[in-house]
């Protein structure tokens, strides 16, 4: 490893990684202290309490790391600004750019860590922590592998997928229903396309109805069904895994879904294309950093990379979520407002370090 390679990786992981506990531990000590009212609910107690929350550690983790890497690098990089090792290493022949890629190559290999998280571990720990969590609330509902699983007192629901949209009501995607007869025998099988809860009740929409009469089963088709459940839409929407903590493959599956049964999945569409472009989101806002790193901040202490740091990843990511909002209410182009923000800051970095000059 050359002398450039060590010194960055020396000055810039450990800090990232600093960061990085910092800000996921805030996080999480935030999101205790507002949960601590609903221990003594049902059987939730504070050792579920905590339990829950470290199995969202991984999901936490991903979604502080773009303000982490930010933060982490500017205060690395900016260290070796104010011993003047970064003039030192100019001196010695190693361009701006050539630095620059070097403290890049850390944020880059931590990014795969990052992918795994946001992939496989998050999603893996959300949905363990919310079978734990609201189990313990209801002692009747429970967050599976193959969806959201919810017992009223003679039926059970499965449903594969929660719509929530920003407007209107909770709706339940891949539905199935089992209801059963006092002597706990399978008498009714109701699967559906969707369940929608409206004013009057749950409404299946596109499905079939099985019904056990003797050695019989005798099927119906419908367009839409009433059913008289008691089954309320807030038990349901108190445990919905969002699209963001899903993982790739998941929110693929549902968009197939949603596309082959005419559903508007546009949160599962934007919440992909958050999970795609996470990684192009840590770099450009890095990339928007590392120009503070040669120029005011050799006369700076650390307190003022970090505010620096923090003001950049804060003020972006308020900008760039209220673009996302306001492009998923209006149906236009999600690509776009993923991809252009990112890469305009991105170009904007590159253009004031060779600018720095």
């Amino acid at each position: 490893m050359s002398v450039l390679l060590k010194l960055t990786w020396r000055a810039v992981l450990p800090a990232v990684l600093i960061a990085w506990v910092a800000f996921v531990a805030i996080d999480l000590i935030l999101t205790l202290l507002s949960d601590v009212d609903h221990i003594g609910t049902g059987a939730y107690d504070m050792t579920t309490l905590l339990t829950a929350k470290l199995l969202s550690v991984p999901r936490r983790a991903h979604d502080q790391f773009f303000a982490a890497a930010t933060v982490g690098m500017l205060a690395g990089l900016g260290g070796l600004a104010a011993s003047s090792q970064l003039i030192a290493l100019q001196v010695a022949g190693h361009s701006r750019w050539r630095i620059a890629a070097a403290s890049l190559s850390v944020i880059t290999v931590l990014l795969l860590l990052v992918v795994a998280l946001g992939q496989w571990f998050g999603p893996a720990g959300d949905r363990y922590a919310s079978a734990l969590s609201n189990y313990a609330k209801s002692s009747g509902s429970a967050m599976a592998a193959d969806g959201l699983w919810l017992k009223e007192t003679q039926a059970v629901w499965n449903a594969r997928q929660l719509y929530t949209p920003p407007a209107g009501a909770i709706e339940l995607w891949q539905v199935q229903r089992l209801e059963f007869d006092q002597a706990h025998r399978l008498r009714r099988v109701d699967r559906a396309a969707r369940a929608v809860h409206r004013n009057d009740g749950w409404w299946l929409l596109d499905g079939e109805t099985l019904r056990l009469v003797d050695t019989l089963v005798l099927r119906e088709t419908y367009t839409e069904l009433r059913l008289d459940s008691r089954l309320e839409p807030g038990q349901i929407a108190a445990q919905v895994i969002r699209p963001r903590q899903q993982s790739v493959s998941d929110l693929r599956a549902t968009l197939r879904y949603a596309d082959e049964n005419g559903l508007d999945g546009r949160l599962f569409e934007s919440a992909l294309w958050y999970k795609l472009t996470y990684p192009l989101v840590v770099l450009s806002l890095c990339l928007a950093a590392l120009p503070f790193a040669f120029s005011s901040l050799r006369s700076g202490g650390l307190g003022k990379r970090v505010f620096l740091g923090m003001a950049l990843a804060i003020t972006f990511f308020f900008l760039h979520r209220s673009a996302i909002n306001y492009v998923e209410t209006q149906n236009l182009n999600l690509p776009l407002v993923y991809l252009l923000p990112p890469l305009l800051v991105a170009a904007w970095g590159l253009r004031r370090l060779q600018a720095s000059y």
